[in-house]
């Protein structure tokens, strides 16, 4: 029976041994086994991120090509002023002749690579002492209408009457810039792309008859 017993204890031992053993395997597996699943987990996670930022990134660029893209190919209106001359008002130059009507014409161009849609326009123009300038509004909000106008030579234009008669005093106040002459007013139109445009403009007379920029009203959108 001691004999018996003590072999009980030994196999006994050695199952523990064997078990224990055999546990500490198991755990060292579990635990690299959950180091690992850590380990996947973030780069999951980095993965995550990096796709999401990869696709900002993505996104952004896109946008940017859209917009060069707008930029590039859509209306660009611009305008010309010119003082013209009855009758079937044609461009002069220069001064009317004594007792003739001051005729002036903005023409305005489209200089862009497509249609610019619902073309409105203003203008107006003052003369006045060379202390004084206008204020630019729009007279009564009259804006006339040009539909659509297409890129290139074609054009739109508005007629103002500045005087029925031209005074040779009238001449040598615009000679001498103790008047001047000012034109002006606004253009909004649409392009092909659904964004709304609109530009202040002026324009005023040099004594040697051609109309140059004005430093004043020259506002523009920053629609993209």
């Amino acid at each position: 029976m001691v004999i018996l017993t003590a072999l009980l204890m030994v196999v006994g031992i050695v199952t523990a041994i064997v078990f224990y053993g055999q546990f500490q395997q198991m755990y060292n597996q579990t635990e690299i086994l959950s180091g690992e699943a850590e380990r996947a987990a973030g780069d999951a996670v980095t993965t995550r991120r990096y796709g999401r930022q990869q696709l900002r990134e993505m996104q952004m660029q896109t946008a940017a090509i859209q917009r060069q893209m707008r930029q590039d190919q859509r209306a660009w209106m611009n305008f010309s002023v010119e003082t013209v001359s009855p009758p079937n008002p044609r461009p002069q130059g220069g001064f009317p002749e004594i007792g003739q009507p001051f005729f002036i014409r903005v023409t305005f161009h489209n200089i862009g690579k497509s249609a610019a849609l619902n073309v409105k326009t203003c203008s107006g123009e003052r003369y006045l002492v060379a202390e004084e300038t206008p204020d630019f509004k729009c007279p009564n909000k009259a804006y006339v209408s040009s539909g659509t106008v297409f890129p290139g030579p074609v054009a739109t234009f508005s007629d103002l009457v500045l005087t029925q008669r031209f005074l040779e005093a009238d001449r040598d106040n615009m000679m001498s810039n103790q008047w001047n002459v000012w034109v002006f007013g606004r253009v909004k139109y649409d392009d092909i792309f659904g964004v709304h445009h609109w530009f202040d403009y002026c324009a005023h007379l040099l004594s040697g008859g051609a109309y140059a920029v004005c430093k004043q009203h020259t506002a523009t959108d920053h629609n993209e």
